[in-house]
């Protein structure tokens, strides 16, 4: 598997959820090296993309916390 279609797939695991899988193919491509520079280029745009992507999921999840911390906060 390239380097570009590893970025990909972390991509699909990133919208399926699967974190633990998306680290594990990280660590991967942390091992590999793109073949060429327009590869580096592409794979940059993907992995800049894909650090967007999980600082929203983090917020998302953070604000799901802070309701959910309201809501007992209420029921008490």
């Amino acid at each position: 598997m390239g380097y570009k279609e590893l970025l990909l797939e972390c991509q699909k695991l990133l919208n399926e959820g699967d974190f633990e899988g998306m680290i594990k193919k990280l660590e991967e491509l942390s091992k590999m090296e793109p073949s060429s520079k327009e590869e580096a280029e592409e794979s940059l745009k993907l992995l800049d993309f894909l650090i967007e992507e999980v600082k929203k999921r983090q917020e998302e999840i953070f604000n799901k916390m802070v309701n959910y911390q309201k809501f007992k906060n209420y029921l008490r």
